[in-house]
């Protein structure tokens, strides 16, 4: 995060920029995961967010302050999962093979969020 604070005797203003990362890694233990859970899943995700805060203070008479803001912030997810699972017949339950099959289940989002505010104090 870094900030900009300005003051005068009838103004202050403040502007922020933000940012933040964080990741997730996991790898299974195939063979264990597989023999007791009956899935042994591989996952990386990653999110990724930066914004925009920037308030204001204007002070018009002793009766009157006004005050005002904005937040923008854009927030984007990325998942990608591959799991290994022992196949189940749908009828019976009981496993149907001994190979285990793959499925992967990749996905990104995006988020947006905007906030305005205005007051007369």
């Amino acid at each position: 995060m870094i900030s900009y604070l300005h003051t005068t005797d009838q103004v202050t203003v403040q502007l922020s920029l933000f940012a933040r990362y964080s990741t997730l890694d996991f790898t299974p233990d195939v063979l264990g995961d597989l023999l007791f859970n009956g899935i042994a899943q591989n996952a990386s995700k990653t999110d990724t967010a930066g914004g925009l805060q920037a308030e204001g203070v204007y002070h018009l008479s002793d009766a009157h302050t006004l005050r005002a803001g904005v937040i923008i912030e854009v927030d984007r997810s990325t998942s990608q999962t591959r799991s290994q699972v022992i196949p189940l017949s749908p009828v019976t339950g009981l496993q149907t093979s001994t190979t285990p099959e793959t499925i992967v289940d990749n996905g990104n989002r995006t988020a947006e969020s905007y906030s305005v505010y205005l007051q007369d104090e």
